[in-house]
């Protein structure tokens, strides 16, 4: 849960079903970078125009800085 006007720090990789880190292998869950935007936004959780939200995205692994909306802007 994010609280109001907080961020969420997330990193994943896109559209694959596994990854390996440190010699382990791990399930992923398939999902686009679409899919991935759409969700945060249903879930009111945004990527402004400003320095403290990102999204970084290289190989399909990326790392999203995103903040909640406020219930008046959404």
């Amino acid at each position: 849960m994010v609280i109001l006007l907080g961020f969420l720090v997330m990193g994943g990789i896109l559209e694959e079903t596994w990854c390996a880190f440190g010699g382990r292998v791990f399930g992923c869950l398939y999902i686009t970078k679409e899919q991935m935007l759409n969700a945060l936004d249903e879930a009111g959780v945004c990527l402004e125009d400003d320095r403290k939200c990102i999204l970084y995205e290289i190989n399909d692994m990326f790392v999203i800085c995103a903040r909640k909306r406020h219930p008046e802007k959404v």
